[in-house]
């Protein structure tokens, strides 16, 4: 199945900018950092918590 030039560029853009969001608090920190302030990352934080 192929999706419309339009519906795949929407796609690739909400999809871009989901990934910005979920990475955006730990942008820019070290590895150690990010351990101290968000404990270990296992999974992502948006809906839902980790399993």
């Amino acid at each position: 199945m192929r999706l419309p030039l339009d519906e795949a560029i929407l796609g690739c853009i909400l999809g871009t900018a989901v990934g910005d969001a979920l990475g955006l608090p730990a942008e820019g920190l070290s590895p150690h950092r990010q351990r101290k302030l968000f404990g270990p990352l296992e999974g992502h934080r948006l809906l839902l918590p980790p399993y």
